[in-house]
């Protein structure tokens, strides 16, 4: 596999074990943290850009349409099925909130970053495991 592709994969991955870790916590212990609120964010950023890169590099590769925003790559890969189309609302709303992470970092709740740990990190799992099969499917072309 493409090593640029293998390091993203790598560090995918611990992004989302060190996020397991945060989720063990109650909400209590988590607001009450100095550094996990902080650390959640940073690690939920992590996820998404890798998401959207590991999506962009099948987009290329597959010969699709190259996407304009984070939401684009993901509603290209659910229009394509490369990815189930009922992710496609949620997929966007993740690429609405890594622009807020980004740019709107002043409004960003701590109660919220819990609850996508606690609500959605089953969810990025999957999607991590089907653009891995896809780029592995490709791979082996």
């Amino acid at each position: 596999m493409n090593h640029s592709i293998d390091r993203r994969i790598t560090k995918l991955y611990e992004a989302i074990e060190n996020l397991e870790e945060i989720k063990k916590i109650d909400l209590k212990g988590f607001l009450a943290s100095r550094y996990l609120p902080y650390a959640a964010e940073r690690l939920l950023h992590i996820i998404i850009e890798i998401l959207v890169d590991l999506g962009n590099y099948i987009i290329r590769k597959e010969g699709l349409p190259s996407p304009d925003t984070y939401s684009d790559t993901f509603r290209i890969l659910c229009n394509n099925g490369i990815l189930p189309l009922e992710y496609k609302d949620p997929l966007e709303d993740m690429a609405r909130f890594r622009n807020k992470l980004v740019h709107g970092y002043l409004s960003v709740d701590n109660r919220f970053i819990f609850g996508v740990i606690e609500n959605d990190l089953d969810l990025v799992k999957e999607i991590t495991e089907l653009l891995i099969d896809k780029i592995s499917k490709i791979e082996k072309k």
